[in-house]
């Protein structure tokens, strides 16, 4: 096996966020288990840009009604990040769209506050295995009573251990 790619779908948005996360926690440990039983396959969840709904007008300072806001990102993005995986899989699909409108909202979501702060777990987790782990795998530092701490590796009393690359 090479690839385990979990789905990690929030099927209800309106969650409080430590719901969300332990939404995601399972599928993704199991599948980071499972890697490693397999020989370190790569672990590449998958998501959906936004969740299902109707596309509505955004409202200023609000993530759309369709796209994940700031909990939902946490959950399925700063989570699984947190917790090892080697790729998260964002998927959308063109029937998601039906103007030119509805383009611009998703536009405006990745190169708003969302864009930032992927860009941001990135960069964290980038640092965290450069630090911590020689530059050979990836931090593990997921706190399943703490979700809002992903992707903060230099927080005070955090200590993340390596999941190794292959090899």
């Amino acid at each position: 096996v090479d690839v385990l790619a979990p789905s990690i779908y929030i099927q209800t948005p309106g969650l409080p966020i430590v719901n969300q996360s332990a939404l995601v926690i399972k599928p993704i440990a199991e599948a980071l288990r499972l890697a490693g039983i397999a020989g370190h396959a790569s672990v590449m969840p998958y998501i959906r840009a936004g969740c299902s709904g109707t596309f509505h007008k955004p409202v200023p300072g609000k993530a759309p009604p369709y796209m994940y806001g700031p909990s939902g990102l946490v959950a399925s993005v700063m989570a699984p990040a947190s917790m090892g995986v080697d790729v998260l899989i964002m998927w959308g699909s063109s029937s998601d769209v039906k103007t030119c409108d509805e383009c611009g909202v998703i536009e405006a979501w990745l190169a708003g506050w969302a864009g930032t702060a992927i860009k941001a777990c990135i960069a964290d987790r980038k640092a965290c295995a450069t630090a911590r782990c020689s530059g050979h795998g990836k931090c593990v530092d997921f706190k399943a009573n703490d979700p809002m701490a992903a992707c903060h590796y230099a927080a005070a009393g955090n200590a993340p251990s390596c999941r190794c690359d292959p090899g």
